[in-house]
């Protein structure tokens, strides 16, 4: 309280709304520009009263002394009640106030604020997508996986979100935008239409052998981190349907010193199912069955932590499919990469045939190598190249055509009179 009061007092010291007690700080300072007096800092020490009779302590302490004996007293009133702490309202030169369920929150956290808006709506939409039900979305550890999103690397958090949604380079979407002129699966030849689903669950053979490398390094890495033997035991097994669906919720024959968690957890992941596993959406009972594995072990891991770990493990799994199928669809030697790079050729003979006609003078580096340059470059760079001088190309053409236009305008008379021959009838 003492530390509000005085960062209240201190304008040059920013108030931020997430901090705590914002509320009460940004009341004080508010009230304290409509006083006409200045008001100075004084630090009293307190507790003095324990030391010293209170008639030898000073004004400043014996005031100190009445108001902390005030808050005890009202403290004591509020246990009375059965109170834990006292009601919140409004300040008079509050500048804002944030009410949750009725109750005056003290400060204004904004990732809080972003929950309350737009989960409600995402959980519609879950819903509706089939993505998640409102059942499946009460058994997610969500503390667990936002802790687990912010510490991947900035291109996995990127990554994530695209590849959950689909929306990302796999064959349905290239042919979409037009990146690709058919969306079948570059390593097989069993899936016409290639999604994010597909990626992992692709049947060849360098796709299989990517999958039993990443999850017995799963594996490993759970026996590293000294997991309880019946996490690792079903993990293990249940990830296996990802590829296998016919297996069905593993039936783990492991010993637990905790049958019923552990039934409770299984129950729990099996709402999520395999797909939900892979993408980092594991139970809470997880975390609360390794925090008593810890426990007992004599561990001072945090289960927290372990959790936390354990998806970004999981997240990592369905990266490293995505990047076996991104090097072979941009290897060589794909027919997928044949017929792109045919396109893309295409494209760079028909703008160096139109020259640097349309193209402004900023732009004209473009074509300071030669055709055949450009064409001998990688398929990445020759699209990039492609696109850039297309853009600036159009980019261009809409500015001689607007000029065009305006030049018309204003060399077109405002009110026109047509001459009639004298004597001709209106």
């Amino acid at each position: 309280m003492m530390a509000t009061v005085e960062t209240a007092l201190v304008e040059i010291v920013h108030l931020s709304s997430s901090g705590a007690q914002f509320d009460l700080a940004s009341t004080i300072r508010a009230l304290l520009r409509h006083l006409p007096l200045q008001v100075h800092r004084r630090h009293v020490k307190g507790h003095l009263d324990k030391h010293r009779p209170f008639s030898q302590l000073d004004w400043w302490e014996q005031r100190n002394v009445e108001v902390d004996s005030k808050a005890q007293s009202y403290c004591r009133l509020l246990e009375s009640t059965g109170r834990s702490a006292a009601s919140n309202p409004r300040f008079f030169h509050e500048p804002v106030s944030l009410f949750i369920d009725g109750v005056k929150s003290s400060k204004l956290d904004q990732a809080h604020i972003m929950e309350l808006v737009s989960l409600p709506a995402l959980r519609t939409y879950w819903s509706s997508k089939d993505r998640l039900s409102k059942q499946s979305i009460r058994e997610v550890d969500w503390l667990s996986l936002a802790r687990a999103m912010k510490a991947l690397p900035a291109n996995l958090q990127r990554w994530t979100p695209k590849h959950i949604s689909g929306m990302t380079g796999v064959g349905k979407f290239l042919a979409i935008w037009n990146r690709s002129a058919k969306s079948s699966c570059p390593r097989c030849s069993s899936c016409p239409v290639e999604d994010h689903l597909h990626v992992p669950r692709c049947s060849a053979p360098t796709a299989a052998a990517e999958w039993s490398k990443r999850h017995l390094a799963f594996r490993t890495w759970m026996q590293t981190q000294q997991t309880a033997p019946e996490i690792e035991a079903f993990l293990f097994e249940y990830l296996k349907t990802v590829r296998q669906p016919s297996l069905g919720v593993p039936t783990v024959r492991a010993w637990s010193r905790h049958p019923h968690l552990f039934q409770s957890a299984i129950s729990s992941q099996a709402t999520l199912g395999a797909q939900g596993l892979l993408e980092g959406l594991v139970s809470p009972n997880w975390r609360h069955l390794q925090a008593l594995h810890f426990s007992y072990i004599g561990s001072k891991k945090s289960a927290n932590l372990w959790a936390s770990r354990l998806i970004q493990q999981l997240i990592r799994i369905g990266h490293y499919m995505w990047k076996d199928q991104n090097r072979l669809a941009h290897s060589e030697d794909s027919s997928w990469y044949t017929a792109r790079k045919r396109e893309i050729d295409i494209g760079i003979r028909e703008q160096f045939a139109m020259g640097l006609m349309d193209i402004p003078p900023r732009s004209q580096y473009l074509f300071r190598d030669s055709r055949k340059t450009v064409l001998n470059k990688s398929l990445e760079d020759c699209q990039h190249w492609l696109r850039l001088v297309s853009r600036e190309r159009a980019i261009n053409r809409r500015s001689l055509a607007r000029q065009r236009q305006m030049i018309f305008d204003l060399a077109r008379p405002a009110n026109p009179t047509s001459t009639r021959p004298p004597g001709a009838s209106p």
